[in-house]
């Protein structure tokens, strides 16, 4: 009687964990306080390039230094990025492009669908809220 319920109570507890890291991980999160890891990502955001990608060419669509004023739009798009993290979607790099932000010394470079499916780090995200790859592209012209 006292195992089976330490055997439940166990159980419970597990189940706890499993569902706070769960939602931990698949929850909604700002893409810039997750992936660029800055205080001052404003200050320090350098150039952003989008290239359209697929099997036989990579190709620049645009592109915005530190000197353009575009800069300062797609930074404030960036900032507005919700993503998640998805489980069982997989993204087709078919029709892809790529985001390449730098910052500082560093390059973030980003595999991204045009229906919002992200490879960052080796996992899958999906952009819930802000603006589509398309829409960055008329920010940047």
């Amino acid at each position: 009687m006292l195992a089976r319920r330490t055997v439940w109570i166990a159980g419970i507890i597990l189940l706890g964990v499993a569902v706070v890291t769960g939602y931990s991980t698949y929850s909604e999160q700002r893409f810039v306080d997750v992936f660029i890891k800055e205080d001052q990502f404003d200050e320090r955001l350098d150039q952003v390039t989008i290239w359209e990608t697929n099997s036989h060419l990579n190709e620049s669509l645009a592109n915005a230094k530190r000197s353009d004023e575009q800069l300062e739009k797609v930074r404030q798009a960036l900032e507005d990025w919700q993503v998640r993290k998805t489980f069982f979607k997989n993204m087709d790099y078919e029709e892809a492009y790529q985001i390449d932000i730098s910052y500082g010394e560093d390059t973030l470079t980003i595999p991204i669908s045009s229906d919002g499916l992200m490879n960052i780090q080796g996992h899958t995200y999906v952009l819930v809220d802000g603006p589509q790859i398309e829409e960055l592209l008329v920010l940047l012209e």
